[in-house]
């Protein structure tokens, strides 16, 4: 559920102006039980959800991990490995079944046509879209490597291969919301090990929900 001093601001900016749309941000919204039941009780809400590439959710777990616990990374990857906030396909299709009113974009669209994407989540909220020049940027990005993950190419297959199920999730999801095609990275199931940018200009990284300077 949103966090309390969330709730808090939503509720003060609604007794301003009572016809303005507002929302809030909860990274784990889609994995908390009582959400679940919250849906069929307001219809009327909208979601708009931003999943990853599996692996890369993974990878970033692992390093988060490293950073709060000093361990190395083939440590904090076992210890990582059976976190149920990694398996969110399965979640977030049935959260799809409880409320319709739900918006899924792959970060990979940000990446390629941030204009586009945006697009999307104006139409889906019913606003005014974004000006044509307005400039897009990157928040909480940290380039680099992160981790020894993108070193070892066989075990990046693996993780792959593992998380196989959560890629034809993803897939069925973002299909099942129009024609357009899906997102390259997403087709190709590119990690950022793939991305050669990420890894090789950690100039570009910014600190947490912080806009990158480049």
């Amino acid at each position: 559920m949103p966090l309390l001093s969330h709730r808090e601001l939503l509720e003060a900016a609604k007794a301003k102006r009572p016809s303005r749309l507002l929302g809030t941000y909860n990274p784990l919204l889609w994995s908390e039980m009582t959400a679940y039941f919250m849906l069929p009780m307001k219809p009327e809400l909208k979601f708009v959800f931003v999943v990853c590439d599996p692996v890369d959710r993974f990878e970033k777990r692992a390093y988060m991990r490293m950073q709060e616990t000093g361990e190395p990374f083939h440590e904090a990857a076992v210890a990582e490995m059976h976190d149920s906030r990694l398996e969110f396909g399965n979640r977030l299709r049935a959260w799809q079944e409880l409320n319709s009113q739900s918006l899924v974009l792959h970060r990979g669209e940000l990446r390629e046509n941030p204009a586009q994407a945006y697009r999307k989540v104006t139409d889906f909220l019913g606003i005014v879209p974004f000006s044509s020049k307005m400039r897009f940027q990157r928040y909480n990005s940290m380039s680099g490597y992160r981790t020894r993950l993108c070193e070892n190419a066989t075990y990046v297959e693996q993780l792959q291969q593992l998380f196989a199920h959560e890629y034809e999730a993803l897939e069925a999801i973002l299909g099942a919301q129009g024609p357009t095609e899906l997102p390259r990275e997403l087709r190709l199931r590119q990690t950022r090990c793939q991305r050669p940018s990420e890894l090789l200009r950690p100039e570009e990284s910014c600190e947490y929900k912080g806009a990158c300077k480049i």
